[in-house]
């Protein structure tokens, strides 16, 4: 790993968080200037994956992902939401589209539950992003930066669209 030749000055630091080793911790490299690119530093550094066998894998033998059809990956469709019943009393009104939610990880606060403070602010223009396809939010009229109201029958949230 090349470290030596890397200096920072306190005013970086200061202005967004900089990454200076490559880790096992994480799953790709960045050095000298790369893009971060997921699970590169197994196939690069031969790091083994985080399994019981320490290889990628795609069959799962354990018995709760047989019971549940999940010990392979398999085609899955989208879910119905009049079938889950996550819509019973939310409708579309105005100019509106049904779209499945995904919030797979909570990137702008992932180790911080305290969205509202200074540095959390200055990550992505100091809102939630909205990120939507371009053909689906043309359809309803949203372009970059407008802001979107999302509702079900949980609740509301209004977050910048993008």
């Amino acid at each position: 790993m090349k470290t030596r030749g890397v200096r920072y000055q306190f005013s970086d630091i200061v202005q967004q968080p900089r990454r200076l080793l490559t880790s096992p911790c994480w799953t790709g490299l960045t050095n000298d200037g790369r893009p971060y690119s997921a699970y590169c530093l197994n196939v690069d550094r031969l790091v083994p994956r985080l399994t019981l066998t320490g290889r990628q894998h795609f069959y799962l033998d354990h018995e709760g992902y047989i019971a549940f059809g999940e010990n392979l990956p398999t085609y899955k469709p989208k879910p119905d939401v009049r079938i889950s019943g996550d819509l019973v009393k939310s409708g579309a009104e105005g100019k509106s589209i049904v779209l499945n939610y995904l919030t797979p990880h909570g990137k702008w606060h992932i180790h911080s539950m305290y969205s509202e403070n200074h540095r959390m602010l200055t990550l992505s223009r100091g809102i939630e992003p909205f990120w939507i396809n371009d053909r689906d939010a043309e359809s309803i009229g949203i372009v970059d930066n407008d802001w979107v109201e999302i509702y079900n029958d949980n609740g509301v949230v209004v977050l910048g669209g993008w």
